[in-house]
């Protein structure tokens, strides 16, 4: 879907990138993001990866987090493959709400969200089916 960069503040690049369609993790996770760390900057191409971390991503319709409350709990996801940045977004509004102001929560919380068509059984196999159709489409 992306790739994204950035430096920590030690110095060391912090890569993300790469896309997979199954919820099971590969093999080696630095391995699998190596080619496409090389396409964007091939002088680190053989480069040490020191740590690694992957998960599934959470995708919603609208392809932006989902803020909401119910009653004292306070939640956010589906950042859609952008929680690098997303996530810091939330928290400080999540801090913000939690502290008295929840203007700008809310502003978020009240964007309209859909579930995927499909119903239970078919949703997650239909939308893995739009996103490799665009990935797809993307490369060509």
């Amino acid at each position: 879907m992306l790739n994204y960069f950035r430096l920590s503040a030690d110095k060391r690049m912090i890569f993300g990138g790469g896309e997979k369609y199954r919820q099971t993790p590969p093999p080696s996770i630095a391995e699998f993001v190596r080619p496409h760390l090389a396409a964007v900057f091939p002088q680190l191409a053989t480069m040490p990866i020191d740590y690694v971390w992957g998960g599934t991503v959470s995708v919603t319709m609208n392809r932006l987090p989902h803020l909401a409350r119910e009653g004292a709990i306070f939640y956010a996801h589906g950042y859609s493959g952008h929680g690098a940045l997303l996530t810091t977004l939330a928290g400080e509004l999540l801090v913000e709400a939690l502290d008295g102001d929840s203007a700008a929560f809310d502003l978020l919380a009240g964007l309209p969200h859909r579930r995927f068509p499909g119903g239970r059984f078919l949703a997650k196999p239909l939308a893995t089916l739009g996103l490799l159709y665009y990935a797809l489409k993307d490369r060509l």
